[in-house]
This record gives structure tokens, C-alpha cells and sequence, in this order.
């Protein structure tokens, strides 16, 4: 063998184990984020009755840093809004006072600490809150998206479902 071929081998052999273990990690996240979803169809079937036809309702699936799903179903007649997570099934009236807006906490550095859906009507007494963003993120990429992610759900819950 020839220092060449060593080299090569030395360095062929760490990047195969780096890359069978990428491998059996995004198995593992890819069986764990298809459970999570799985447990939220479990509910949407199990709340189905109290929703709109399939013809009457609008859907859209969100999903947080955590990798947490969450379906929101918009009544195409416009007066409710449901969300439906994991271990959450949340129906919301619709009335022009109702609100939803992205809440952002951010830290030092630039840093943005958390980020909330926070829906809020005349009608419910506390505001309820939906947690899209919880791991620390710097204003990159991820970040952004976070942000995007938290500002389209309050969208489209203010949204008539059309657009």
C-alpha cells in the first residue's frame, strides 16, 4: 500500500461513520415526527364529528421547532376555528374581535428565545397561546422560519380560509 492509499483510507473510513449515523438519526427523527403526526390525526378523528364537512372547512398543518404538529381547520362559513394538536383540541368563535398575533421573546446577542401564536377574543376570558418556537435560535435561517411559521398561522386564522 502506497501513503496515498492510506491517507485515503483514514479519511474515508470516519466520513462512512459520520454518515451511517446521519443515516440512523434521521430514521429515529423521521419515525418520531411521523408518531407525533400520527397522534394528531388520532384527534382529529376522534374530535371529527365537532368539525365541518370536508367541503365546508379549510385545513393547514403547522409545525414547531420541536417538531410538534398542530392541524388548524377554518369553517369556510367563517364563524369558528379549530386547532387541533397532540393533546390539544381547541375550538375558537369567530368575532371581529378576535385576534391572533405572533408573540417573539428575545434574548441577548440577537438571540430569539421563543415564539407564541397568541390568539385572544372578547369571548375567552385569558388569551390561549401556541408554542411554535422553544429552543433558543439566532436570527438565521431557522429562526426566521420560526418567525414566518407563527406569523402564516396567525394569518390564516384571521383569514377567511379563501387565501
Amino acid at each position: 500500500m502506497t501513503v496515498l492509499q492510506i491517507v485515503l483510507i483514514v479519511i474515508v473510513i470516519p466520513l462512512t461513520v459520520i454518515n451511517i449515523y446521519n443515516f440512523r438519526t434521521a430514521r429515529k427523527n423521521k419515525a418520531d415526527s411521523e408518531r407525533k403526526y400520527a397522534m394528531v390525526l388520532r384527534n382529529f378523528n376522534l374530535y371529527g364529528h365537532l368539525l365541518p364537512a370536508a367541503d365546508k372547512r379549510i385545513i393547514r398543518r403547522f409545525v414547531s421547532d420541536q417538531g410538534n404538529n398542530y392541524l388548524v381547520c377554518i369553517e369556510k362559513a367563517g364563524n369558528r376555528v379549530f386547532i387541533i394538536g397532540e393533546d390539544l383540541f381547541k375550538e375558537i368563535r369567530r368575532d371581529p374581535s378576535l385576534k391572533a398575533v405572533p408573540v417573539i421573546s428575545e434574548g441577548s446577542q440577537g438571540r430569539i428565545l421563543s415564539v407564541i401564536c397568541r390568539i385572544s377574543s372578547d369571548e375567552t376570558p385569558e388569551p390561549f397561546d401556541i408554542v411554535l418556537g422553544e429552543k433558543p435560535h439566532k436570527k438565521s435561517f431557522l429562526g426566521k422560519f420560526v418567525i414566518e411559521t407563527a406569523q402564516e398561522m396567525c394569518d390564516f386564522i384571521l383569514s377567511d380560509g379563501i387565501n
